[in-house]
């Protein structure tokens, strides 16, 4: 997607700091293009921080738009997905349901879609801008690989009703049920 400042990317920065004392290999990929219009300089704010924090080797960006199949390739090569929005007003996150496909664990702050989506266990949810809280999360998931698979097969299992073909398979049902009332 696009880089702006409402995804809150600063915060993970900050939480790949802590999350690098105990796990000094762990990598952070942010992938999506800066956006055009709103705040380019934001992308920058993200690299300073990165090398602010000394977190070059941690850090790695991808500044281009990627299309459907980079993006699974991508979410395949990870453990956890972090969704840290600033803004809880958020409605819905394609990447966020598409790293739930791919069964990756997902933490995200409590914005609307990800309440849902991430309920009973399927995720962790976190408060918006809050680096250390994130840090204790991602650590939690690394230190407890069974939890961490517990929660990739529920969100798996979610996400998998949810693909258009399920959902246009529900739409059919209701309005055949309404036709025939």
């Amino acid at each position: 997607g696009l880089i702006r400042p409402k995804k809150g990317y600063e915060f993970l920065i900050e939480a790949i700091a802590e999350v690098r004392k105990k796990y000094p290999k762990v990598k952070l990929l942010i992938a999506g293009r800066a956006h055009p219009q709103r705040s380019p300089e934001y992308y920058k704010v993200l690299k300073d921080k990165v090398k602010e924090l000394k977190l070059s080797e941690n850090v790695v960006f991808v500044n281009k738009f990627i299309d459907y199949s980079q993006l699974l390739n991508y979410l395949m090569a990870t453990n956890i997905f972090v969704a840290p929005f600033t803004v809880t007003e958020q409605v819905s996150s394609g990447t966020l349901i598409y790293a739930m496909a791919a069964g990756r664990a997902c933490i995200s702050t409590t914005f609307d879609y990800a309440k849902e989506a991430l309920a009973n266990k399927r995720g962790i949810l976190i408060p918006p801008s809050d680096s250390k809280i994130l840090a204790n999360k991602i650590i939690y998931l690394i230190k407890h690989p069974k939890v961490r698979h517990r929660m990739e097969n529920l969100s798996y299992k979610y996400a998998r009703q949810q693909t258009w073909s399920k959902t246009a398979k529900q739409y059919l049902s209701l309005f055949s049920k309404m036709i025939k009332e």
